[in-house]
């Protein structure tokens, strides 16, 4: 807050992003309704965001459901593509990575092409509501022990589908788990062990939250994920009081 010159009008743009009865407006409605240019207020989203970040993840305890979806990489805004086709024989200007995904036309682009830029974000939610979805570099067992490790309780029990990494993490930490094969309960498998919980925070993400903003650029990503999360908690004071700390 100390750089921001109308306080007045980062908190009502505070409130409309992390509380959960408003629906967030996009920059250009959001700068409309305070008077504000757009990329005033995307700079105070921006700020916003990072904050997000210095906030301690939840210990989560008694049943908690973990598991991993995908988002394809964005490169929205970027203006690569226009400048190497502007100077295609300038080896200065690197040659972009990838087609644009527009490029593909219609039908998309082939499923092996999209497997090889599709990103992994970790979902885990308890039974009280407490949950992180957090954009991870890989789905290999170190880097989910890495993300897992400071928001599980030790005594928590984990329930995951039949990925053999959540269970050598589990096996490794002493944790008591439930493998869900393919996320499904068997005849014998109690009524309370299922991944209901997480893959309602993964359609969540896909469906209510995402769409509106026409899936953010991968640059964005991580923070955008802590920004659903941080407006699931109910308590937009609380949020509040964690970013201006």
């Amino acid at each position: 807050m100390a750089h921001i010159h109308r306080p007045g009008l980062f908190i009502e743009l505070m409130r409309n992003m992390l509380d959960p009865n408003e629906t967030p407006l996009s920059c250009r409605k959001m700068a409309h309704r305070l008077g504000l240019s757009k990329d005033t207020v995307w700079r105070w989203r921006m700020v916003i965001l990072e904050h997000l970040a210095s906030v301690p993840p939840e210990v989560m305890t008694g049943i908690v459901e973990t598991d991993e979806t995908y988002q394809r990489e964005s490169r929205k805004g970027s203006r690569e593509w226009v400048r190497k086709a502007a100077n295609p024989n300038d080896p200065s200007i690197p040659t972009p990575p990838r087609r644009r995904w527009k490029d593909y036309g219609r039908k998309g682009p082939p499923q092996a092409i999209v497997r090889q830029w599709l990103l992994p974000i970790l979902g885990v939610v308890d039974r009280t509501g407490a949950a992180s979805f957090q954009l991870i570099a890989d789905t290999k067992q170190p880097t989910i022990d890495a993300a897992l490790a400071p928001q599980v309780a030790g005594d928590a029990m984990m329930l995951f589908d039949g990925a053999p990494q959540y269970e050598a993490i589990a096996r490794a930490r002493g944790l008591s788990y439930k493998v869900l094969i393919a996320g499904r309960r068997s005849r014998t498998t109690p009524k309370a062990f299922h991944l209901n919980s997480v893959n309602g925070l993964h359609a969540e993400w896909k469906s209510d939250f995402r769409t509106p903003f026409r899936g953010p650029a991968t640059k964005y990503l991580a923070g955008y994920a802590r920004w659903m999360v941080a407006r699931r908690k109910g308590d937009a004071v609380e949020a509040f009081r964690a970013i201006l700390a």
